[in-house]
This record gives C-alpha cells, sequence and structure tokens, in this order.
C-alpha cells in the first residue's frame, strides 16, 4: 500500500487495522549494535521514525500510519545515499562516471 493509498483510505472513512506491537523494531541487523554503515545522525533519525511506526502501527489512525512510513522512506533513502557516497568514497564501489552522449 503506498502512502498516497493509505492517505485517499483515511479520507474515505478507513481506520488502520492495528497488528503492530507498540514495542516491535527492525530485524538485528539493523539495530544499533549490528554495527550499523553510516552518519550516526541518520541512523537516530532512523531509529526515531522506526519507533515512529511502532507506535502508530499499533493504533487505527491511517493517516499517521502514511505519516510514519513517509518519514521512514524519507530518512532511508537518505540514509542509503549517505552509505553509498562513503562506499565510493572508501573505494568499495567504483566512482560513476559521465555518460556517454552522443
Amino acid at each position: 500500500m503506498t502512502i498516497d493509498t493509505c492517505r485517499a483510505a483515511a479520507e474515505a472513512g478507513f481506520v488502520w487495522p492495528p497488528h503492530r506491537a507498540s514495542d516491535s523494531g527492525p530485524p538485528y541487523e539493523l539495530g544499533p549494535e549490528s554495527g550499523r554503515r553510516g552518519p550516526a545522525e541518520l541512523w537516530r533519525l532512523f531509529d526515531g521514525a522506526v519507533a515512529q511506526l511502532s507506535r502508530v502501527g499499533a493504533r487505527r489512525d491511517l493517516l499517521a500510519v502514511a505519516d510514519a512510513y513517509e518519514e521512514l522512506a524519507v530518512v532511508t533513502e537518505q540514509l542509503s545515499a549517505a552509505v553509498e557516497a562513503e562506499d565510493r568514497e572508501s573505494g568499495l564501489l567504483r566512482r560513476r562516471r559521465g555518460r556517454n552522449v552522443a
């Protein structure tokens, strides 16, 4: 379900079926003890977004769930871009080359 779909469904009167425990979290590999790579500040934002999604996912407010998923998507995109940049800078990934234009 997309974020826009969640918002449209909420406007139509639908509610979120609560199914997540308010204390649930991401898999171990994404937890603080796993040796996560990337900027600590972005991981702090990620942890906050995951915690928010867990809180609202245990309730029925579909708009709050849509907002929480959107927040998680934004920080995840920023985090993946930062890790990719670090990997390119370190030589783990090759630097991107410009496209040949005809």
